[in-house]
Protein backbone atom coordinates (compact mmCIF):
# COMPACT_ATOMS: atom_id res chain seq x y z
CA UNK A 1 0.00 0.00 0.00
CA UNK A 2 1.20 3.48 -0.85
CA UNK A 3 0.26 6.32 1.48
CA UNK A 4 0.31 9.96 0.51
CA UNK A 5 0.30 12.71 3.13
CA UNK A 6 -0.71 16.23 2.15
CA UNK A 7 -0.53 19.22 4.44
CA UNK A 8 -2.42 22.42 3.88
CA UNK A 9 -5.32 24.52 5.04
CA UNK A 10 -8.56 26.04 3.85
CA UNK A 11 -8.63 29.82 3.84
CA UNK A 12 -12.43 30.01 4.14
CA UNK A 13 -14.90 28.29 6.41
CA UNK A 14 -17.83 26.30 5.06
CA UNK A 15 -18.38 23.10 3.10
CA UNK A 16 -15.60 22.11 0.71
CA UNK A 17 -14.88 19.14 -1.49
CA UNK A 18 -11.52 17.38 -1.48
CA UNK A 19 -10.78 14.99 -4.33
CA UNK A 20 -7.87 12.84 -5.43
CA UNK A 21 -7.43 11.32 -8.90
CA UNK A 22 -4.65 8.91 -9.89
CA UNK A 23 -3.48 7.61 -13.24
CA UNK A 24 -5.84 9.98 -15.04
CA UNK A 25 -3.81 9.73 -18.27
CA UNK A 26 -4.02 5.93 -18.09
CA UNK A 27 -0.25 5.66 -18.39
CA UNK A 28 -0.34 2.61 -16.16
CA UNK A 29 -2.27 -0.31 -17.65
CA UNK A 30 -4.91 -1.40 -15.11
CA UNK A 31 -7.79 -3.85 -14.95
CA UNK A 32 -10.12 -1.03 -13.90
CA UNK A 33 -9.70 2.74 -13.82
CA UNK A 34 -12.95 3.28 -11.89
CA UNK A 35 -11.27 3.06 -8.48
CA UNK A 36 -8.63 5.71 -9.14
CA UNK A 37 -10.46 8.62 -7.61
CA UNK A 38 -11.90 9.55 -4.28
CA UNK A 39 -13.84 12.53 -3.05
CA UNK A 40 -14.85 13.63 0.45
CA UNK A 41 -16.71 16.61 1.82
CA UNK A 42 -14.88 18.68 4.39
CA UNK A 43 -16.65 21.00 6.81
CA UNK A 44 -14.29 23.82 7.80
CA UNK A 45 -15.27 25.58 11.02
CA UNK A 46 -13.64 28.56 12.74
CA UNK A 47 -10.87 27.54 15.09
CA UNK A 48 -12.07 29.73 17.94
CA UNK A 49 -15.01 29.61 20.30
CA UNK A 50 -14.92 31.61 23.53
CA UNK A 51 -17.73 31.79 26.00
CA UNK A 52 -18.53 33.04 29.47
CA UNK A 53 -18.89 30.25 32.01
CA UNK A 54 -19.87 32.28 35.08
CA UNK A 55 -19.79 35.46 37.10
CA UNK A 56 -18.68 35.66 40.74
CA UNK A 57 -19.07 38.60 43.15
CA UNK A 58 -16.95 39.43 46.15
CA UNK A 59 -18.46 40.20 48.55
CA UNK A 60 -21.36 38.03 47.43
CA UNK A 61 -23.99 40.40 48.85
CA UNK A 62 -22.54 43.91 48.53
CA UNK A 63 -24.15 47.04 49.92
CA UNK A 64 -24.40 50.36 48.03
CA UNK A 65 -21.08 52.19 47.60
CA UNK A 66 -19.09 49.17 48.81
CA UNK A 67 -16.12 48.14 46.66
CA UNK A 68 -16.98 45.00 44.71
CA UNK A 69 -14.82 42.68 42.66
CA UNK A 70 -16.63 40.83 39.88
CA UNK A 71 -14.83 37.92 38.25
CA UNK A 72 -16.14 36.88 34.84
CA UNK A 73 -14.85 33.45 33.81
CA UNK A 74 -14.25 32.72 30.12
CA UNK A 75 -13.32 29.46 28.41
CA UNK A 76 -11.68 28.66 25.07
CA UNK A 77 -13.96 25.97 23.67
CA UNK A 78 -12.38 26.12 20.21
CA UNK A 79 -9.92 23.82 18.50
CA UNK A 80 -6.95 26.21 18.52
CA UNK A 81 -5.10 28.05 21.28
CA UNK A 82 -5.91 31.76 21.44
CA UNK A 83 -2.72 33.80 21.02
CA UNK A 84 -4.20 37.29 20.83
CA UNK A 85 -6.77 39.49 22.56
CA UNK A 86 -9.10 39.57 19.52
CA UNK A 87 -12.66 39.12 20.70
CA UNK A 88 -11.70 39.72 24.33
CA UNK A 89 -10.47 43.31 24.43
CA UNK A 90 -13.75 45.22 24.10
CA UNK A 91 -16.51 43.53 26.10
CA UNK A 92 -19.91 45.17 26.45
CA UNK A 93 -20.56 45.38 30.19
CA UNK A 94 -24.11 46.12 31.25
CA UNK A 95 -24.19 45.80 35.03
CA UNK A 96 -27.29 47.49 36.41
CA UNK A 97 -26.51 50.43 38.80
CA UNK A 98 -22.80 49.58 38.72
CA UNK A 99 -20.07 52.23 38.60
CA UNK A 100 -17.04 50.57 37.00
CA UNK A 101 -13.64 51.79 38.17
CA UNK A 102 -11.12 49.19 36.92
CA UNK A 103 -11.20 46.27 34.48
CA UNK A 104 -8.41 43.75 33.91
CA UNK A 105 -8.90 42.00 30.57
CA UNK A 106 -7.43 38.59 29.70
CA UNK A 107 -4.52 39.06 27.31
CA UNK A 108 -3.46 35.81 25.68
CA UNK A 109 -0.29 35.92 23.58
CA UNK A 110 1.98 33.52 21.75
CA UNK A 111 4.05 33.30 24.94
CA UNK A 112 1.01 32.86 27.20
CA UNK A 113 -1.86 31.43 25.07
CA UNK A 114 -5.37 30.66 26.25
CA UNK A 115 -5.15 26.93 25.59
CA UNK A 116 -7.95 24.85 24.12
CA UNK A 117 -10.22 24.03 27.07
CA UNK A 118 -8.40 26.63 29.16
CA UNK A 119 -10.02 29.35 31.21
CA UNK A 120 -9.21 32.94 32.13
CA UNK A 121 -10.95 35.78 33.96
CA UNK A 122 -11.99 39.38 33.59
CA UNK A 123 -11.51 41.18 36.91
CA UNK A 124 -13.92 44.08 37.24
CA UNK A 125 -13.89 46.49 40.17
CA UNK A 126 -16.51 49.06 41.06
CA UNK A 127 -19.51 49.84 43.25
CA UNK A 128 -23.25 49.37 43.05
CA UNK A 129 -25.12 52.63 43.60
CA UNK A 130 -28.28 51.06 45.05
CA UNK A 131 -29.47 47.90 46.77
CA UNK A 132 -31.75 45.21 45.39
CA UNK A 133 -31.64 42.61 42.63
CA UNK A 134 -29.32 43.51 39.74
CA UNK A 135 -29.01 42.24 36.19
CA UNK A 136 -25.41 41.60 35.21
CA UNK A 137 -24.92 41.17 31.47
CA UNK A 138 -21.65 40.91 29.60
CA UNK A 139 -21.16 40.36 25.88
CA UNK A 140 -17.85 39.26 24.33
CA UNK A 141 -16.62 39.75 20.78
CA UNK A 142 -19.10 42.57 20.20
CA UNK A 143 -17.14 43.90 17.21
CA UNK A 144 -16.84 40.44 15.62
CA UNK A 145 -13.03 40.58 15.74
CA UNK A 146 -12.86 36.85 16.39
CA UNK A 147 -14.41 34.47 13.85
CA UNK A 148 -16.12 31.93 16.09
CA UNK A 149 -17.76 28.59 15.48
CA UNK A 150 -20.70 29.38 17.77
CA UNK A 151 -22.28 32.76 18.42
CA UNK A 152 -25.24 33.49 20.60
CA UNK A 153 -27.79 36.02 19.38
CA UNK A 154 -25.59 36.74 16.35
CA UNK A 155 -23.81 39.64 18.03
CA UNK A 156 -21.40 38.19 20.52
CA UNK A 157 -21.35 35.91 23.50
CA UNK A 158 -23.73 36.96 26.24
CA UNK A 159 -23.98 35.97 29.87
CA UNK A 160 -26.73 37.29 32.11
CA UNK A 161 -27.24 36.75 35.82
CA UNK A 162 -29.44 38.39 38.41
CA UNK A 163 -28.12 39.25 41.89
Amino acid sequence: MIEYVFNGFYSQKGEHSLSFNFNTNKELDEISYSNNNSRIKVSVVPAYDIYITGIELSPENPIPDQSVIILVNVKNNGVRDMTSEFGLQSPLIEFEDFNLSVIDIPSPSSVNPLKVGGTDQYRIEGKFSSSGSKNLKMTLNVNGDLDESKKLLGSGLVFCIEY
